[in-house]
């Protein structure tokens, strides 16, 4: 993401992280596209896009 220089604008979101539940248990997928949509809310509020060095949000981390 960090080397994409293409003509589109490209936005990746942050995954839903830390995960209790496999994302292919889709006995889970109500909770977790509820989960993704306050989860992008909050990060779009907090600047989104516009954040330095979005790649950070997609490295791993830990849920700490």
């Amino acid at each position: 993401m960090a080397r994409y220089n293409g003509p589109a604008k490209l936005n990746v979101l942050p995954p839903v992280c830390p995960l209790k539940v496999s994302a292919a248990d889709f006995s889970q997928a109500e909770k977790l596209i509820a989960r993704a949509k306050k989860d992008t809310g909050s990060w779009l509020d907090a600047g989104g896009p516009d954040l330095p060095t979005p790649q950070r949000f997609l490295s791993m981390h830990d849920d700490t």
